[in-house]
């Protein structure tokens, strides 16, 4: 090979490196890098928190202001609905408790029936007899499971409807059970998307979620919280720090400081207040690496719903000061 061909031949093996390992190697890394969340910090930071009710489990809704009247009757239409459907529970109850004392008969009376015959029976026949008993036992057994459950799933299907009419402000003030799970699912929704939008932003396509474990796994019944019944969130976005105190640093510290521990406090009962809607999360460990897009994301979403930015540096570092 002459010394032309051989630089020929260098010179299409450096480009062919050049575009396996530079132009493509970019595009081939965009949308590849992982992204971290705290979901947790996200959620309970999202705006429309502030009108969660933690111990009662519902939201405040803007609703026309209902006379005494008006709550009144609203009650008694409850009222007057929960009765029949309690009576008919009680119903249900009986029809269970009678399907109960019936089967124990029939068991108690094919199990009687079979030890009479076997007394009187030789081998072969008693292994015949024995064989009819257990079929007669297995339908016997088939048939109670198969109406116990049938009943059984009326019963749950009453209470869900007596829960729900209990579960209803005759007020107008607060979400009914159903309502509030919308709610909780409409701001996930909305916090994924958010979530989605920034990622692509970034050129990341793929993000993890990071927040505590516990929440996968505990009721609210194993939690404790030390809130007070007041939202704490909701004073926090309705009281920025007034700019003015800038002329009085110690003053203006000491505003900052009662915004961070009521944003702290809020931020450290999450997993009790979230407990109810952990079937909304997902949760899936990093062990190394990822970039941390909780901030990114938080302050996004708070901009959007225009959340004052001395606020949103508030919530911001009590989530870092928190970790």
């Amino acid at each position: 090979m002459t010394r032309s061909a051989s630089w020929r031949l260098l010179a299409a093996v450096f480009l062919a490196v050049t575009f396996i390992i530079g132009v493509p190697q970019k595009s081939r890394t965009q949308g590849n890098q992982i992204g971290t969340v705290d979901l947790s910090s996200i959620l309970i930071f999202h705006p429309e928190m502030a009108f969660y009710d933690h111990y009662n489990m519902t939201f405040r809704k803007p609703a026309p202001i209902r006379s005494k009247a008006e709550v009144l009757r609203r009650s008694k239409e409850a009222e007057e609905k929960i009765l029949p459907l309690a009576n008919q529970k009680k119903i249900l109850e009986g029809r269970l408790e009678e399907l109960r004392r019936n089967y124990h008969k029939q068991s108690s009376e094919a199990q009687a029936q079979y030890e009479a015959k076997m007394l009187e029976l030789a081998t072969g026949p008693a292994a015949v007899e024995k064989n009819r008993y257990l079929a007669k036992t297995s339908g016997i057994s088939q048939k109670y499971t198969g109406e116990l459950r049938a009943i059984q799933a009326q019963i749950d299907q009453t209470d869900a409807l007596i829960e729900q009419l209990k579960g209803e402000d005759p007020s107008g003030i607060t979400t009914s059970k159903m309502e509030t799970e919308q709610k909780m699912r409409n701001i996930f929704s909305e916090v994924k998307d958010m979530i989605q939008r920034v990622a692509t932003a970034k050129g990341i396509g793929i993000v993890l979620e990071t927040g505590p474990s516990e929440l996968s796994w505990n009721s609210q019944s194993n939690l404790s919280c030390d809130l007070p019944n007041e939202n704490p969130y909701a004073w926090i976005l309705s009281n920025p720090v007034d700019q003015k105190l800038a002329k009085d640093p110690p003053a203006l510290q000491g505003a900052y400081s009662t915004q961070g521990s009521q944003a702290s406090a809020w931020l450290k009962n999450r997993t009790y207040i979230l407990s109810p809607f952990k079937q909304f999360m997902f949760s899936s460990k990093v062990i190394m690496g990822g970039i941390d897009l909780t901030g990114d994301v938080l302050v996004a979403l708070l901009s959007q719903y225009r959340v004052d930015k001395t606020i949103q540096w508030v919530i911001i570092n009590s989530i870092r000061t928190a970790r």
